[in-house]
């Protein structure tokens, strides 16, 4: 394709990669859209987001189970990167040329096809509903409906056109579950947005049976209570039993030989260890598989950042900080209330409650993965002396070890 006024910006030296979650019907975990911050990624970055799906094709649970979508510019379709793509494992998430004749219309719809007859995905932004696109819009395999580009009134009318086309609609951008609701009412079964990790506390909300159990075990270990108070606990919630014998036995954690008893998981793996499978079991606890999953990966994100800045108590504590930081809205009771009780590390708690202390960055960081805020990244990536690549490597590896714990 010949380079247009979009395609000519020259590209940065690294990409910040960020990961954005998509979900399906369930408000399961559908596949990830990684990216350069908020913008598609360009030039050499186009190798470097192949490379991270490569890297993450190699997690056998997550190839498996997710779709990756790459968020690239349309210069992507020429890139001699995609050759080394895995074309079954991922789906190439386009931005449009601006402003192309109809020549380059033209190509671009060749170079679509022959792309596809080597099995390549595409998911394409709304705007190729355009009569002039429709040579694009005839190789798509998804139609992304940007909410925050559709008046809300436009909205079914641009879904039934859709639904003459054969692509799969994902809604984009979605900002609450308002939205999701209207959305779900058009037939849109595919959703990526804020609006799933969000808090919306309700008064007089009380957790779940299960997550107040995995609380009150965090509560025990955290008070090192005799090993018979914790089994007892575990033996009253069969559920909560079978997860952590469960996480315990996983890949993620190499232990000799399988646990197969709730005294020996809690002698095996020890009191301070116990504290890490709590936190496990409360994001998994509640009805909202794919919060508890983004939690899990947060939590993991910063244990892997503070791998080499901080001794390994601090560690453990930088997961849990990442995973109780979406309590709140895995829980649907504010943030400081869901915390009283338990008796959490101060630098623990100071993160959460007012954004300060040795994890707030870490929890910063993380946050700006998933946002794409490049000013963020670069400020804390800054503040922890850490860098680009540092940064992904721990992204990916944290994306990978979530779904080995959680596949298994």
């Amino acid at each position: 394709m010949t380079a247009t006024a979009e395609t000519a910006q020259p590209a940065r030296a690294s990409l910040e990669l960020a990961r954005q979650v998509i979900l399906d019907d369930a408000r399961t975990v559908f596949g990830y859209e990684l990216a350069a911050g908020t913008e598609p990624a360009r030039g050499e970055q186009i190798a470097e987001l192949v490379s991270h799906a490569l890297a993450l094709c190699a997690s056998k649970p997550l190839a498996e189970r997710r779709v990756l979508f790459l968020h690239c510019g349309p210069e992507a379709l020429d890139s001699e990167h995609l050759a080394l793509a895995d074309a079954t494992r991922i789906v190439l998430r386009l931005s449009l040329p601006a402003n192309p004749d109809a020549a380059q219309l033209a190509a671009g719809a060749a170079r679509l096809a022959e792309l596809r007859q080597k099995g390549f995905r595409f998911a394409l932004p709304h705007d190729v509903l355009a009569t002039a696109w429709h040579g694009w819009l005839a190789q798509a395999d998804f139609l992304l409906l940007d909410v925050t580009r559709l008046p809300a009134p436009a909205l079914a009318g641009v879904v039934k056109l859709a639904r003459q086309h054969k692509p799969r609609l994902l809604a984009c951008g979605v900002p609450d579950d308002a939205c999701l609701r209207s959305l779900r009412q058009l037939g849109i079964d595919l959703f990526q947005g804020p609006f799933f990790s969000r808090p919306v506390p309700v008064p007089g909300q009380k957790m779940r049976p299960s997550q107040a159990a995995a609380l009150q075990l965090l509560s025990l270990v955290r008070r090192e209570a005799d090993v018979g108070e914790i089994e007892a606990l575990l033996k009253r919630d069969t559920a909560l039993s079978f997860q952590l014998l469960r996480f315990i036995n996983s890949g993620a954690f190499a232990l000799q030989g399988e646990v197969t008893s709730l005294r020996s998981a809690v002698m095996v793996v020890g009191m301070h260890r116990m504290m890490r499978w709590s936190t496990l079991l409360l994001a998994t606890a509640g009805d909202a598989p794919a919060l508890g999953h983004h939690a899990i990966v947060r939590g993991r994100l910063m244990e892997l950042l503070g791998a080499e800045l901080l001794p390994p108590d601090q560690c453990d504590q930088a997961f849990v900080t990442g995973v109780f930081s979406l309590l709140d809205a895995m829980t649907g009771v504010p943030m400081k209330t869901a915390l009283e009780g338990l008796g959490l590390p101060i630098a623990v708690t100071d993160a959460l409650l007012d954004q300060k202390g040795v994890f707030e960055p870490f929890l910063s960081l993380a946050q700006a993965c998933e946002s794409g805020d490049a000013e963020a990244f670069a400020r804390d990536a800054d503040r922890l002396l850490l860098s680009g690549r540092q940064i992904n490597m721990a992204h990916l590896q944290a994306l990978a070890w979530a779904e080995d714990l959680l596949t298994r």
